[in-house]
């Protein structure tokens, strides 16, 4: 036998039993009998410890000392965190051996709850000082509870009621403990309270242990007269042991005495009165053989014979476990990576409730049931523990059973000299004897993480067979220091291992430690990660877990009844489980999960019940104080600690931290909604107002307090709230959130002086514009407008006609724009011709004067002047990317007003557009020009804003576009919508029109991934949002090229129909000529090449017509695709004059400053050379397109001049060039490369 070394005044005695002698067992006896029958008295505080684990802390007021003993002192504390009235234990001793059980105290019961037990809340590390707190007990041990006058001696009588509800609970509490897997082992009167409501609360853990942890015999732990014979004797113990402890306890309670023999006499002979049952279960549990005392079902039937013994909930063992073969398969090929060498990582994750915990346990499970199998260890990180690193200190408790279990010789030889330091960071690891005498060095934070993680790694290396699997479950509860020292312990020289970690997936998004451990993983060389989802259950393994869940005496309905079950919970395998378990305890039990939640709801304690609707009700994650507040927890002696140990043990709640702050939510949806569902609308208004009050005392959310103040019927706060919010919003940028709350305040019925004082619709209309949603902005404005004084209105009338022009809605923008012009007495050009002759009077007129003005201040500028300038450019800006020619057309008045007025803002403003005009028209022809505008316009004043700086940079951007200078425009491309993003209502057109630039220039560079990838968002983005222009563009450029990359010409064909569909229909627009080129390259995509020429023939004239054939921009596509289309109708069947036209269109392109015209041009004569059969001439000019278009790294187009120089060329070589073409293409996911390049070489 054994014997722990303990000192004599420990209050978790050790003996040897049969080594000890007669005086010692009468000291002990006296020892066990005072500690049991006389309280530690209260004692006042002024330990130099407390004071310092006071003013460190800050946190706890310590108010007394309730007890002590060997192991720790007990304090009654006022956490401030709750304002709680909690009990703290201090460790006392600070041997590796006390550390380890202490900690072992607290992790037995951590995330367990039942009336009985008393709740532990926290464990904390305070240097090397060691404390957790646990609920406050006010009352009496269970003897002095029981006597029939509180106070009075042993000798008087007990009452009988009292007893008989005291041992009813007793009972529940320890079988609680063994249906968990838990045996107690120290049962005894001190450690059982009754507090004054009657409630019993089992205390003191200290010797709990897991029921299969305790079958090697030698070892003896419990309070002498307490411990069953077995127990004493060193032998294997079982639930029994606990039983036997509580008939002592029984005994005493009814005769005032500890049994004197191994068979005590029956109660009846020391005192009269003892009922019958009680002696007669007292002396049942009192039986030498284990086999022979009753188990906590019978005992719990004959104290209430007339009650249905239940299983007391969240208490099981061998929970059935069915599926998730792919998930193991893949945890067997992690541990196989191991054993290949490979340091290996297994990340499963999942949200709460889905077995992630339950699958890792059989997989370990699975490989240790071979004896060669490799060695785990668990650990676990806990939410309820501030412990140094403290993802794997319980890991490390782990390893310490394990080499507990190893010869000492085989341990020392075993670690590197580093092991000391290893030590310092885990103490515990001292208990290990070869390990206690090892030397420390000083050595700063990272020498020392480092060398701690060789050290582990070493130790590691030899504890079985290897590769050794570590399991850390719920990483989400780590901390940063254990997320270095982890991925320093994978990066360490050493053996091979498996580290499996389980976290919530939901986690992943706001907790640090999870973000800095996946981020690390990337930069472990060589390590093997293998990320693991874990879902919801298969259909079929949701039924098998239900089957296995109910019990066989349910049949034949028993597949019925678990097939309901199964579907109702949705695969989930939390719900699944519930609803089984409810049907196990009563098979009668009628209703859905709904039903069974709610009658879980019901049953709870009040304070928990309120914090639970307060949480659900809250609607998001809520801080806990001030869901304490909220539910009334904050003060008096109702604990908000227990509250929420309560819920979350019973899996009705979880805790997450953000921001350095713990926040609590529901532990699922379907909770929360069962909870909110339940509450009665007054009730439930209620709620609302408690939480608004808590917000606003906390200083919320402003948005927030609208929720709750509205929900609370209380409109008149909660739209000012609202207002507050949406301001906050906007200047954040938040724009969509800002929309939605005005149009809440709106809702809430505030006066309509208050709104127009306010300018609340203007303020909505600001926002939805700014979020990019010219529609619903413009239908904004206009009702502001209908309620304003004239010279404002027609401002918001301006406003709203920009929102419908840039958005794409042309009808309805241009019938505002002729009111708003009207207004200002300016007419509107209505066709080509009126604004061909605009164009040119006004650009004479500007010819003569020049573009020089005289600054004036804006103040001077009568207001009219200022509108007329800003709505002829206004819708300038917005039709010269639908109708260019009216658009130059209104920007020359633009301008000449501009500049007549002198206004440094406006000027700039005029001359940045004139800029956009200049490169529209003139391309890469005197670039320079167009870059001193945008000089001047940055010169003219500090009152010029970011956003118009912002359209500066994009016009630099398509500059350099045209002049082929990709690599150096995308930094212009970022920094310009960088600027505009800050004010993104001033901007919405000048967007769009970038984007349009850069989806032509990625189609070109061949970059068809990353369309593919953006296209299908950013087109539901735009439809979202009603931009119509957008959404045009989008479609006839991205989602067009994409389609054919793809093979999908029927698709492309069905986009331009539908999007076309919308369009305006009045007049010939810069997205009919984008639609003329996406049905021209679909027709050639199919090899229809004629009537790819018919349709650009039929649409010239009205290219000519409206001028965008002036545009280099336009010309060059057009012709380049003519040109293009003609050689293709040539192949099939056509006339040399098609030839004539290709060569026509190619000489065009040689006089366009665009990058891609004269590249373009080469590529056609070289084809034209193909088709007239001169095949040098072919060769030469495929080669010089293919370097040209290099030069430019445009991709795409380089690839078809190769092919086509390749089918030129012939034989092996030309084959090879054909093939390396095809290959490139391929790769980049465009399915028939000959396609795609005949759209440039017609063939």
């Amino acid at each position: 036998m054994t014997l722990r070394s303990f000192p004599p005044d420990d209050e978790e005695t050790m003996t040897r039993g049969d080594e000890t002698s007669a005086s010692e067992r009468a000291f002990l006896k006296a020892l066990a009998h005072i500690s049991d029958m006389v309280p530690a008295p209260p004692v006042p505080v002024g330990t130099q410890a407390l004071g310092h684990l006071q003013d460190k802390e800050g946190r706890f007021a310590i108010q007394k000392r309730i007890g002590s003993g060997g192991f720790g002192t007990v304090y009654e504390v006022i956490d401030r965190a709750s304002g709680a009235s909690v009990a703290l234990k201090v460790m006392r001793r600070r041997d590796a051996h006390a550390l380890y059980l202490f900690k072992q105290e607290f992790r037995a019961l951590a995330g367990m709850a039942h009336p009985q037990l008393v709740q532990l809340y926290e464990l904390h590390a305070d240097e090397e000082r060691w404390f957790y707190t646990m609920e406050l007990v006010r009352g009496h041990d269970v003897l002095q509870y029981v006597r029939a006058a509180p106070g009075a001696s042993i000798s008087y009588n007990f009452n009988e009621e009292r007893l008989r509800s005291a041992l009813g609970q007793l009972a529940r509490g320890i079988d609680f403990l063994h249906e968990a897997g838990k045996l107690h082992r120290d049962i005894k009167p001190s450690n059982i309270m009754v507090d004054s409501g009657g409630t019993v609360k089992i205390l003191d853990f200290g010797l709990i242990t897991a029921i299969e942890s305790v079958s090697d015999a030698g070892f003896v732990a419990g309070t002498p007269h307490y411990m069953a014979p077995e127990q004493a004797a060193g032998l294997p113990v079982g639930p029994a042991a606990d039983w036997y402890s509580m008939g002592v306890v029984l005994y005493q309670a009814l005769t005032g005495e500890i049994p004197p023999s191994k068979e005590p006499p029956p109660p009846s002979r020391y005192r009269a009165g003892v009922p019958a049952d009680l002696e007669r279960l007292c002396l049942d549990l009192l039986a030498q053989n284990p086999s022979d005392r009753p188990d906590g079902r019978a005992i719990r039937r004959r104290l209430d014979p007339a009650a249905a013994v239940k299983q007391d909930r969240g208490a099981q063992v061998g929970q059935p476990f069915v599926g998730r073969a792919e998930e193991l398969r893949t945890l067997e090929t992690a541990l196989a990576d191991a054993r290949a060498g490979r340091t290996a990582v297994a990340l499963v994750h999942g949200p709460s409730g889905m077995g992630k915990s339950s699958l890792v346990a059989r997989f370990l499970e699975t490989i240790q049931a071979n004896s060669e199998g490799p060695v785990a260890l668990s650990g676990r990180c806990f939410e309820q523990e501030s412990v140094p690193h403290k993802a794997l200190d319980h890991l490390v408790d782990s390893l310490c059973r394990r080499l507990a279990s190893i010869p000492t010789d085989a341990v020392a030889r075993s670690f590197s000299e580093e092991i000391g330091v290893l030590a310092r960071l885990f103490p515990v690891l001292r208990r290990i004897s070869a390990i206690e005498a090892a030397r420390e060095e000083e050595l700063t934070a990272l020498d020392h993480r480092a060398r701690a993680a060789f050290a582990l790694r070493s130790l590691l290396g030899h504890v079985g067979q290897p590769p050794p699997v570590l399991f850390i479950d719920d990483l989400q509860w780590g901390d940063l220091d254990s997320m270095k020292l982890l991925l320093e312990l994978l990066r360490a020289p050493g053996s091979p291992l498996l580290l499996i970690v389980t976290y919530r997936t939901e986690e992943a998004a706001t907790s640090p430690v999870l973000q800095a451990f996946l981020y690390g993983l990337r930069e472990v060389d060589g390590a093997s990660v293998r990320d693991m989802p874990v879902g919801e259950l298969a259909p079929a393994e949701a039924l098998a877990l239900a089957e296995a869940l109910l019990p066989q005496c349910l049949a034949p309905e028993r597949r019925k009844r678990a097939s309901d079950i199964a579907v109702e919970g949705r695969g989930h395998p939390f719900f699944i489980t519930e609803h089984a378990r409810a049907v196990r305890l009563d098979a009668s039990a009628s209703g859905g999960l709904d039903a069974l939640l709610n009658a879980r709801i019901e049953r709870l304690a009040e304070p928990a019940r309120r914090l639970l609707e307060v949480v659900s009700t809250a609607g998001q994650p809520i801080a806990r104080p001030i869901a304490a507040r909220a539910a009334g927890l904050d003060k008096g002696e109702i604990a908000e600690p227990h509250a929420v140990a309560l819920l979350c043990a019973g899996q009705l709640l979880r805790v997450q931290w953000a921001r350095d702050r713990p926040e609590l939510l529901p532990y699922h949806d379907r909770i929360g909604a069962a909870v909110s569902a339940r509450l009665k609308p007054e009730a439930r208004r209620e709620v609302h107002a408690e939480l608004a009050l808590a917000l606003e005392d906390a200083g919320g959310e402003a948005a927030d307090l609208a929720l709750h103040f509205r929900e609370a019927g209380q409109p008149e706060r909660a739209a000012r709230y609202a207002i507050q919010a949406a301001d906050q919003a906007a200047q954040a940028l938040a724009f969509e959130r800002a929309a939605r709350l005005y149009r809440e305040a709106l809702a809430l019925g505030m006066p309509e002086e208050e709104i127009a004082a306010r300018g609340l619709r203007i303020r909505l209309a600001d926002a939805l514009a700014s979020a990019g949603r010219p529609r619903e902005a413009a239908e904004a404005y206009l009702e502001a407008a209908a309620r304003e004084p004239p010279a404002r209105a027609l401002s918001l009338r301006r406003k709203a006609m920009e929102r419908l022009l840039a958005g794409g809605y042309l009808d309805e923008g241009l019938e505002v724009l002729d009111r708003v012009l009207g207004e200002l007495g300016i007419s509107r050009p209505k066709t080509n011709l009126e604004a061909l002759a605009l164009l040119v009077k006004r650009r004479l007129k500007l010819a003569l004067r020049g573009l020089d003005a005289g600054a004036r201040p804006a103040r001077q500028i009568p207001e009219r002047t200022v509108l007329a300038i800003d709505a002829c450019g206004s819708a300038a800006g917005c039709l010269s990317i639908v109708d260019p020619l009216s658009g130059a057309a209104l920007h020359a008045e633009h301008l000449t007003r501009a500049l007549e007025a002198g206004d440094p803002v406006q000027l700039s403003r005029a001359l940045r557009l004139e800029a956009v005009m200049r490169t529209f028209f003139s391309g890469g022809r005197g670039p320079h020009a167009a870059e001193a505008l945008l000089r001047r316009a940055a010169a003219l004043g500090q009152e010029t804003s970011e956003p118009e700086e912002g359209l500066g940079l994009l016009v630099a951007f398509m500059l350099a576009q045209l002049r082929g200078e990709v690599s150096s425009s995308e930094p212009l491309l970022r920094r310009g919508l960088e600027l505009i993003e800050r004010n993104p209502a001033a901007s919405t057109w000048q967007r769009d029109l970038a984007s349009s630039v850069r989806t032509q220039t990625l189609w070109l560079l061949g970059e068809i991934p990353e369309l593919a990838a953006s296209m299908p968002r950013l087109v539901a983005e735009a439809r979202e949002r009603g931009n119509r222009y957008h959404e045009t563009m989008l479609r006839l450029t991205g989602e067009i090229f994409v389609a054919l990359a793809d093979d999908r010409p029927a698709f492309a064909e069905e986009a331009v129909r539908s999007t076309m569909a919308r369009w305006s229909r009045d007049g010939f627009h810069l997205q009919h000529f984008r639609a003329l080129l996406a049905r021209v390259r679909i027709a050639l995509y199919i090899g229809e090449g004629r009537r790819a020429l018919r349709l650009l023939l039929a649409a010239w004239p009205s290219l000519l017509r409206t001028g965008q054939l002036v545009a280099p921009a336009v010309r060059s596509q057009a012709c380049f695709l003519r040109a293009v289309a003609a050689l293709a109708a040539h192949r099939q069947g056509g006339g040399v004059a098609l030839l004539t036209l290709a060569a026509h269109d190619a000489r065009s392109l040689m006089h366009l400053e665009v990058a891609w015209a004269r590249p373009s041009a080469t590529l056609i004569r070289g084809a034209i050379a193909a088709a007239r059969g001169l095949r040098r001439d072919a060769l030469d000019r495929s080669k010089d397109a293919e370097n040209a278009f290099g030069s430019l790294h445009f991709e795409l187009p380089r690839m078809a001049a190769r092919r086509l120089h390749g089918l030129e060329l012939g034989g092996a070589e030309g084959r090879d060039l054909v093939a390396s073409s095809d290959a490139w293409m391929e790769e980049r996911g465009i399915r028939r490369p000959d396609r795609i390049a005949a759209l440039f070489t017609g063939r």
